[in-house]
């Protein structure tokens, strides 16, 4: 249907769009139909019902369309030359031809140049003409919204996602065996260091003690008949009435005695060692978790975990960022410790701040990352262990820089740019050269100028050289939002823009 289109009328010479090379247009088709009448022909019959809903599609032919100002556009796109305008009755219709004369069908547009439209000029239909064109070829001024470059100080920072990590972690477990005879602790509650959480029956072990503490007694006593014996041994020796082999006999015993007592002395060190064991104590500051075993149920030394305890107060946020950012982490973390934020996904707009406190030793060849630890106050226990956190960390901070709203900064095909607003309401296309962004703003390394106007709405819209009006700023915009008068005539857009 559009080479019918095409077909039906002859074509006529169109002026390039002021600002554009006429042989690195891209063509385009563009279909636009004035909606406010009937329109046909014998490829496209169009009515006021039928464009009255945006979702519409007519019989396959539009690939994308779009209503504004009463106007419905069918845009399909294809880089090729632009050569010819051909116009049919009651509407206007640009198509672009190949140099062999073949129109293209595309895919939807989606740059600003879908706003060319055709000049005045391009007549032999009754509805050639009559409507309003928009941006650079037409009088209606195109509406956008506008912002201020403005100056500021900027942190420099580097974002990515890590995990909450407890400052230290124990896992309680008892050291000997026995029933669990009494629970002191709550689950979930927070306790001190050297706080009493678990009793393991003590009585097998309290035997056990007065065992070793009887044996000592009675292998004392033995040691003492032994150096008695001996010391006879020795009397008998040196008046020479004994004999040799009898005082050696007597040295051994005497010796071995006092050997069974020294190993009774360590045999109740271990007896009370046990003992103490069985009285479980908190061994950090910190918050108990689940209770692995109840009361009553019997444990087995260095077994299963009978509670968990997290120190989070402080705790750590463990998080990794790519290699190439470990140069400019060390070279800043040498002169200062480097601020660190820590933001719960999902929770008050309020992140908690804390500082870099670890460098991994070594970049992981597996994912080309170094693994980095911060360390947090967590005075009001904010931070969780377990959490996933929204991590930004300060590296320095630029004074003084050049910064526009983000959206002002678009992309194109020659890199970034932006709509810088000129005195007399017209726009110019200016490569841009933009650096870190932080928040909704963007710091400009080259290309825009302090006190300079840019469009940061209705992009699509506009080609350079477009006429704009700029709409009624929203609040949420913040001091940024520029306000200048808007009107709905050409005429009245030759003012200057003004800080609101």
């Amino acid at each position: 249907m559009i080479r019918e289109l095409a077909r039906a009328g002859g074509p006529n010479a169109i002026q390039t769009p002021p600002g554009l090379d006429a042989n690195r247009i891209p063509s385009i088709i563009v279909i636009t139909v004035d909606t406010r009448q009937p329109v046909g022909s014998g490829a496209l019959r169009l009515s006021q019902s039928a464009v009255s809903k945006s979702e519409r599609r007519l019989s396959g032919v539009i690939s994308g369309h779009s209503i504004y100002e009463g106007r419905l556009q069918v845009i399909e796109m294809k880089p090729v030359t632009w050569q010819a305008v051909t116009t049919f009755p009651s509407a206007k219709h640009v198509c672009a031809r190949t140099h062999r004369g073949v129109v293209i069908p595309a895919a939807i547009a989606l740059a600003a140049i879908l706003a060319f439209g055709c000049s005045k000029g391009s007549g032999g239909g009754d509805g050639a003409g009559k409507g309003k064109g928009r941006g650079a070829g037409g009088d209606a001024p195109v509406p956008v919204s506008v912002a201020e470059v403005t100056q500021a100080d900027v942190p420099v920072t580097v974002g990515t996602f890590g995990t909450v990590e407890p400052y230290a972690s124990v896992a309680v477990k008892s050291q000997v065996n026995g029933a669990l005879s009494e629970v002191h602790v709550k689950e979930g509650q927070d306790v001190k260091a050297g706080d009493l959480l678990f009793v393991i029956d003590p009585r097998p072990y309290q035997a056990a003690l007065g065992v070793a503490e009887a044996n000592l007694e009675k292998d004392t006593a033995q040691a003492a008949l032994a150096q008695s014996e001996l010391a006879r041994s020795e009397d008998l020796l040196k008046s020479g009435i004994g004999a040799a082999s009898d005082y050696d006999k007597d040295k051994a015993a005497a010796a071995s005695a006092n050997a069974s007592v020294s190993g009774d002395r360590e045999a109740i060190e271990t007896a009370k060692l046990n003992l103490a064991y069985c009285y479980i104590n908190a061994p950090i500051d910190g918050r108990t978790g689940a209770l692995f075993v109840d009361r009553g149920n019997t444990v087995k030394a260095n077994d299963v975990p009978i509670i968990t305890i997290n120190q989070v107060r402080p705790i750590y946020v463990v998080f990794s960022l790519p290699e190439q950012e470990l140069p400019r982490i060390r070279e800043y973390s040498a002169a200062r410790a480097l601020d660190v934020e820590a933001a719960v996904r999902g929770g008050e707009n309020r992140p908690a701040r804390g500082k870099l406190t670890f460098i991994d030793n070594a970049v992981s060849s597996d994912t080309g990352t170094i693994v980095l630890k911060a360390t947090f106050d967590n005075s009001d226990e904010r931070l969780w262990p377990g959490q996933h956190v929204e991590v930004t960390l300060f590296l320095t901070t630029v004074e003084g820089a050049v910064v526009a709203p983000a959206p002002a900064v678009q992309d194109g095909q020659s890199g970034k740019y932006a709509f810088v607003v000129k005195s007399d309401m017209t726009v110019e296309n200016r490569a841009v050269v933009a650096g870190d962004s932080f928040g909704d703003k963007v710091i400009i390394e080259k290309g825009l100028k302090l006190g300079e106007t840019v469009v940061i709405e209705g992009h699509l819209k506009l080609v350079p050289g477009a006429k704009i009006a700029v709409k009624a700023p929203i609040a949420e915009r913040g001091d940024s939002a520029v306000s200048i008068p808007s009107t709905d005539t050409a005429a009245d857009t030759s003012g200057k823009a003004t800080k609101k």
